[in-house]
């Protein structure tokens, strides 16, 4: 009986799945629950940029106008530690869509979905 209970103890536990990007957009989007979101296909990092209040502003309207490319084309700081990705993605129907993710550099901090798009 103490033999199969220190078995136990020190058997191998099953590895758990590693979670994917996708895996952490769809865990942190508050936003997916009203768009009836449940898979994110096809994702696609359009552009990651430094986190700053007005450069965020700038990249939400760009967005919602449609121009993901003047995104693309934005000059960066490399030296941050805190960051948006602007991702675009395909829900389960193939619908398009467009997210700001953010991300830090710290070990604990995983990507963060600030705000979804319907493209």
């Amino acid at each position: 009986m103490i033999s199969s209970l220190i078995n136990s103890l020190f058997s191998k536990k099953p590895k758990r799945k590693r979670l994917t990007y996708e895996d952490y957009i769809i865990r942190s989007a508050p936003d997916f629950n009203k768009l009836s979101i449940t898979a994110v296909n096809d994702i696609e990092i359009i552009k990651t940029l430094p986190l700053e209040e007005q450069l965020y502003a700038q990249i939400a309207a760009l967005i919602k106008e449609g121009d993901i490319e003047a995104v693309k084309n934005m000059a960066i700081d490399e030296n941050v530690l805190e960051d948006l990705t602007l991702v675009r993605f395909v829900n389960q129907l193939g619908e398009p869509y467009a997210a700001i993710v953010y991300d830090s550099y710290e070990v604990w901090q995983e990507p963060i979905v600030v705000e979804v798009f319907k493209l």
